[in-house]
């Protein structure tokens, strides 16, 4: 009769390592969405971080050079302030050791003349306004006592408190404008004399100092001081719209209690490549969050995909043990090696009158005649997996009857 010959799992069912495998726990889709999340909040954590460094570089970056400028205008301050300075101590060359003075009128018009940082002189005998140079447009002040004003003397005592050249202001001018008065206390016989002074106007001052108040150049300037009446800071420079002092860079300015302040016209300026590391790091941290997310679901799918494999071969497993099992025609499933007979079917069992212990415990040597072993054997040499017809065989039943 006919044999086929092959292997098959015995049991019918899934190996014990692949049911394993199934098994095996997943990451739920929640735990996954929050791995993911976590994953976002890392990336942006870490972006934001970079953004902030970055940042920061930039701002540093604008308050030195906003800090250079301010330090280049306080020396053009400065050096315009030397010549009030060199204007009052020639000033104090005319008056005589007994209190009088000589040359005023001859000699106030030269020191104008010299510079154009200045717009007028004074002599303060006793700390009144007696002499005034140009007197067009400042004969209000002529009489003036300045240390009988407590509001305006302050700047003055601090003068000869400290015996040298002080500028009070910016202040509104009693004859008319804002500007700074630069009051040089004059002592003679070791006796307080008065003060010879300078007033210079606010425009002057802003363009010797190179301020432009306009903005054109990138920057805002302020001129303040803190108001010794009052304690609160007062602004001199007035601009056309509002200005973020919280951004300005200040120095003190010598000789006074004044600040200059300088502050970018557009705080956020030049920030576009900040807004771009801003975007791509958002896109990046979602992008990071989603391909975490996926990843961590990848297991899940695999896990599925093992279990309708798992569940398809075992469903073939036992459709092919049923065909096996009740088929009509005898079968058996043996080792090609040792010819132990591994499965029987129902056929085989009533054809051959053997029951399905006995036949479990041989081979089919036992069943075949002598003379047909060796060519039996060489019949099973090299079997491949391919279905194929092996020819006629003489077999024994149990009760020795050939079949």
């Amino acid at each position: 009769m006919k044999n086929i010959k092959t292997e098959i799992n015995t049991t019918g069912y899934p190996q014990k390592d692949q049911q394993e495998k199934t098994d095996r726990p997943v990451i739920s889709a929640k735990r996954s969405a929050l791995i993911g999340f976590s994953t976002f909040l890392i990336l942006a954590a870490l972006v934001c971080g970079f953004i902030y460094q970055r940042y920061n570089y930039f701002k540093q970056a604008q308050k030195e050079e906003a800090l250079v400028l301010a330090n280049n205008i306080r020396a053009r301050l400065q050096e315009s302030l030397a010549y009030s300075l060199s204007a009052t101590k020639t000033l104090s060359f005319f008056i005589q050791k007994d209190g009088s003075v000589k040359n005023f009128d001859s000699i106030a018009p030269q020191l104008l003349e010299a510079s154009n940082d200045i717009d007028a002189v004074q002599l303060v005998p006793d700390g009144v306004i007696r002499y005034v140079y140009p007197l067009n447009g400042n004969e209000k002040i002529i009489g003036y006592d300045i240390l009988k004003d407590s509001l305006r003397n302050k700047e003055a005592l601090k003068a000869i408190q400290k015996n040298e050249l002080f500028f009070a202001g910016p202040l509104q001018l009693r004859q008319g404008g804002m500007g700074v008065i630069g009051r040089l206390p004059i002592f003679r016989n070791n006796k307080f004399w008065g003060f010879t002074a300078v007033i210079i106007r606010m425009p002057t001052l802003l363009r010797a100092a190179g301020i432009d108040s306009s903005g054109k150049n990138g920057y805002y300037f302020q001129l303040s001081k803190i108001n010794p009446d009052t304690k609160k800071e007062e602004f001199f420079i007035e601009h056309h719209k509002d200005i973020l002092l919280s951004h300005s860079v200040s120095v003190n300015v010598p000789n006074g209690e004044w600040k200059l302040s300088v502050i970018p016209v557009d705080v956020y300026e030049d920030l576009g490549d900040i807004i771009l590391l801003a975007v791509l790091g958002l896109l990046l941290s979602v992008l990071g969050g989603i391909f975490v997310f996926t990843e961590s679901r990848r297991p899940k799918k695999l896990n599925d995909l093992i279990r309708e494999r798992t569940r398809q071969l075992k469903e073939s497993e036992e459709n092919y043990k049923t065909l096996f099992e009740k088929s009509p025609l005898p079968l058996w499933i043996y080792d090609s090696e040792t010819f132990s007979i591994l499965e029987v079917n129902d056929a085989a069992i009533n054809l051959y009158g053997y029951s399905r212990e006995e036949f479990l415990e041989m081979d089919l040597l036992k069943i075949a005649p002598k003379e047909d072993i060796e060519k039996f054997l060489a019949d099973n040499t090299n079997i491949t997996g391919d279905l194929r017809e092996s020819g006629l065989w003489t077999h024994f039943k149990k009760s020795k009857e050939e079949i």
